[in-house]
């Protein structure tokens, strides 16, 4: 019964940021970007807090990976094959300008957080401070001016 809530919610989510779109005339897929990822992310952000917090920092680091890769490979690809199923033809992605910002920040950030995390290892003993998470934050600022820039120009 409770994953019935969920889908029902969920749905009335989407809805409203539908509404919202469609009346401040804004992408539906700027407002995925910017509000509904956002308001995802918001508990994962507490909780690898607390449990970084709590001295499982290598914990924390595994969430911060491995909840976003579950949400993408079983989220999109469920969803997609339940489409292609369903319709009996290939699940269809626009590609915008928007898609291709948000992949590239997503991959400019895998690769320092990958590159910092091998030169941790060698130079800090796996130490990883302010060096580590001031560039991230400027990456996900600047992120989400050229969303914002893309979406209002």
């Amino acid at each position: 019964m409770s994953v019935v809530w969920i889908y029902m919610i969920a749905n009335e989510v989407v809805n409203i940021l539908d509404a919202i779109g469609v009346v401040l005339d804004v992408n539906g897929g700027f407002l995925g970007l910017i509000v509904l990822a956002g308001g995802n992310s918001v508990c994962d952000l507490v909780a690898n807090f607390l449990v970084a917090k709590s001295g499982k920092a290598e914990m924390a680091v595994a969430a911060c990976y491995g909840s976003p890769l579950l949400n993408m490979l079983i989220g999109v690809g469920l969803s997609a094959t339940v489409a292609t199923f369903r319709d009996d033809e290939p699940f269809e992605l626009e590609y915008t300008t928007q898609l291709k910002v948000a992949s590239a920040t997503l991959l400019c950030g895998l690769v320092f957080a990958t590159a910092f995390i091998l030169i941790s290892r060698c130079s800090c003993q796996w130490k990883a401070g302010r060096a580590f998470a001031i560039p991230l934050f400027v990456l996900y600022i600047a992120f989400l001016v050229s969303e914002i820039a893309l979406e209002f120009s």
